[in-house]
């Protein structure tokens, strides 16, 4: 295949995606929306799913690219980057719940997103270069971070992660 034709399909299929996706929205509530008990329903449409995802992502890297500055020693830092990755789980399934709720077209489209959008995601080379000089169970530990955003994919989590899966409660139905 040529190179123009790859651009050519990605830029329908992005398109195609992000029209469906607006579509889909119109007529549901608006994010940020008051609930009969005054707290903001956070309904989100695949795109802005997707954008959450893949900023809790983006976050977690900064956050432990910041913890790393300087080369700490795995003893004072250990604690904090578990935190870091504890938290970030709590978002991503959280965000997942609402995935969830969503159709297999839905879902589909936003792992494909999601895809795009930590492909090159600003500070990875910075994330890299921090973990490098680690070794171990701690550099297992931080190279978690690379595939973090499958706590917002419940199918992928039970399958390559059942205990994680089972810890956090989460089901797929």
């Amino acid at each position: 295949m040529s190179k123009r034709f790859l651009v050519i399909a990605c830029l329908l299929l992005t398109c195609g995606l992000l029209w469906g996706c607006k579509k889909e929205a119109n007529g549901e509530k608006v994010a940020g929306q008051e609930t009969k008990e005054g707290k903001k329903d956070m309904v989100l449409n695949p795109v802005q799913l997707s954008e959450a995802i893949s900023g809790v992502y983006a976050k977690a890297l900064s956050d432990v690219v910041a913890a790393l500055e300087g080369n700490p020693a795995e003893e004072e830092v250990r604690e904090k980057i578990e935190k870091i990755k504890e938290d970030a789980i709590k978002e991503l399934v959280a965000l997942g719940h609402k995935k969830q709720a969503m159709s297999d077209e839905q879902k589909a489209n936003i792992n494909f997103m999601v895809g795009m959008n930590i492909r090159g995601v600003e500070g990875f080379q910075a994330y890299s270069d921090a973990v490098e000089g680690y070794k171990g169970d701690f550099h297992s530990l931080l190279l978690e971070f690379n595939v973090i955003t499958q706590y917002a994919d419940f199918e992928l989590l039970t399958k390559q992660s059942p205990e994680e899966a089972k810890r956090l409660g989460v089901k797929v139905e």
